[in-house]
């Protein structure tokens, strides 16, 4: 499939014939080596007629399920993660993975894609983090500095950004987005990331016991920084003490146990990754065993987060 996508090659009607009919027997090949082949087809030139290809043949119903359309809306949604992944710039892999799983599943489910073929942990973290991250630069000029700089500032704001582009030269972003947030990235790291203005060790120095508080705070200060409200440090110490200040006045509330927080959270990130494999599992149709031990598996789960959320 991928020197027939790379060459223009069309394939002999016999041999995809039998190409579908044998697609299922690829789960016999290592997660690594269908790894490889998807390495090399996705930052290939004609990646986008490569995909078109293992859908076509049915392999992608056994290596990639979650972009198999399964019904009649879902064909334009593949022919637009193409369109955007023929426009990428030559691309980093898990740009490129990140970009044919935008539209089909969330973050933390493309993270499972990526476990299930073994990729590093390198390409895990950052194809779920432009994924996770995607939204935020959504109509990034008119939001404040502060709720996008964090994004832009990161490692794979560049890999992101370039994910943006493609969807704009594919007319499903906003170019001015696009273009804006270049421009961002081009800024010398001094601009685009200064310094913070006021640090943990000043809310030490005040007597702060360290806690969940000094994020609160000290992201509140960086949020005035970015956004232009304080200049210079005595500004952020002044507003330290004041949000200090509120923090010791303000009527303590009744909070929800920790480790009940810490559950519930896991408990969500659980249920996106049972519905997802879920999905892909009723896709498949062949494995009904797994398909039900998923459904049950989803269901305790709702039931546990619920009796939580209940108190």
């Amino acid at each position: 499939v991928r020197f027939a996508a790379r060459f223009d090659f069309a394939i002999e009607p016999d041999t995809l014939a039998a190409l579908r009919d044998m697609a299922p027997e690829i789960r016999a090949v290592s997660p690594e080596r269908i790894a490889t082949e998807m390495q090399a087809m996705l930052v290939d030139a004609r990646r986008a007629a490569a995909v078109r290809l293992l859908v076509e043949t049915g392999l992608a119903r056994a290596v990639l399920p979650e972009i198999v359309p399964d019904d009649a809306t879902q064909p334009a949604r593949l022919d637009e993660t193409l369109r955007v992944l023929d426009r990428l710039d030559p691309p980093e892999f898990a740009t490129a993975l990140a970009t044919l799983l935008r539209r089909w599943v969330d973050a933390a489910a493309a993270q499972d894609v990526c476990r299930r073929w073994r990729l590093s942990n390198r390409h895990t973290d950052r194809v779920g983090w432009i994924l996770a991250h995607r939204s935020v630069l959504d109509g990034a000029p008119s939001k404040p500095w502060s709720q996008v700089q964090r994004v832009l500032a990161a490692d794979g704001a560049g890999d992101l950004v370039a994910m943006i582009e493609a969807e704009a030269r594919a007319g499903l972003a906003d170019p001015n987005d696009a273009a804006w947030c270049r421009a961002r990235l081009a800024q010398p790291r001094p601009v685009l990331d200064p310094p913070p203005l006021a640090t943990g060790d000043d809310l030490k120095e005040r007597g702060l016991a360290p806690g969940p508080l000094y994020k609160t705070l000290l992201d509140r200060v960086r949020d005035a920084q970015l956004d232009g409200e304080i200049q210079d440090r005595e500004a952020a110490l002044r507003l330290v003490d004041r949000l200090i200040a509120a923090a010791a006045t303000r009527p303590e509330e009744r909070a929800m146990d920790k480790r009940t927080k810490k559950r519930i959270e896991a408990l969500q990130q659980r249920l996106q990754r049972l519905r997802q494999q879920l999905a892909g599992a009723k896709k498949q149709k062949d494995d009904t065993a797994e398909t039900a031990a998923l459904q049950r598996q989803v269901a305790e789960a709702e039931a546990e987060l619920a009796k939580l959320k209940e108190g």
